[in-house]
């Protein structure tokens, strides 16, 4: 029996509103009291307290919880979010290797303010390729690599059981580049299309068994052996967005 992950990322916080109302043109939510707050402590909305409710309610109705294991982001985002799934008999543990990708604080700054660190240090805006980075921040690959080695200890742990996982739109997109064994020249194309990962959606997965633990340090054309990790074909749910 194949392990079998169900993956989300938590509901909307405070500082994913203010970062997209910026980009719009409403840079008023940056405030003094955000930019001084690391982007670890961003707590959610009341709408996303209702989202990741809203999720939560969709697994014990879909009967896939209890789980063997209970996983999440140290972030407090995803703390709350995992909370506020109310899954029964859940004992969640706070893993740092399932932390958002390292913006370095960018994300702390308005839009044009951050537009404006890219240009200084020359750094192109669009990511074009797997070792792209922000000024100070994580690339994909770094990000790949922390995660395939939390991948490796939950086979370990949980062989032939079933997990939950709360985390991060950028564990998310990790995830779904192994699914599909994506490599250096598919990057882009991939990262343009999957841009924004959805409020608590869910994703789950099954493991095939063929991962290796840093298989794409040394990448060439593919980061996995294809389709390592299956998403099922029963479950793309989009319950948290009416919340």
């Amino acid at each position: 029996m194949p392990t079998e992950i169900l993956l989300m990322r938590h509901g909307e916080s405070t500082g994913n509103v203010a970062g997209m109302l910026s980009r719009g043109g409403d840079h008023s939510l940056f405030t003094e009291l955000l930019r001084n707050q690391n982007s670890s402590s961003w707590p959610l909305t009341e709408k996303g307290v209702q989202q990741a409710r809203n999720a939560g309610s969709f697994i014990r109705n879909s009967g896939w919880s209890p789980f063997d294991g209970y996983y999440c982001s140290d972030y407090v985002r995803a703390i709350e979010t995992a909370s506020n799934l109310r899954l029964e008999g859940a004992s969640w543990t706070a893993d740092s290797r399932l932390r958002e990708r390292n913006w370095a604080g960018l994300e702390r700054l308005s839009f044009p303010e951050m537009l404006k660190i890219f240009s200084d240090q020359k750094t192109p805006l669009v990511e074009n390729s797997i070792d792209w980075h922000p000024p100070g921040g994580e690339s994909m690959r770094s990000l790949l690599l922390r995660l395939d080695l939390f991948l490796a200890d939950i086979r370990k742990r949980h062989s032939g059981q079933r997990v939950i996982i709360v985390s991060h739109g950028g564990i998310v997109h990790a995830m779904l580049l192994m699914q599909h064994g994506l490599g250096q020249t598919d990057y882009q194309a991939f990262i343009h299309n999957h841009r924004h990962v959805r409020y608590c959606h869910l994703y789950r997965y099954f493991d095939k068994g063929i991962c290796r633990s840093g298989t794409y340090s040394k990448c060439q054309t593919s980061f996995f052996e294809k389709n390592a990790w299956v998403v099922s074909n029963n479950l793309i749910s989009n319950v948290s967005l009416s919340g």
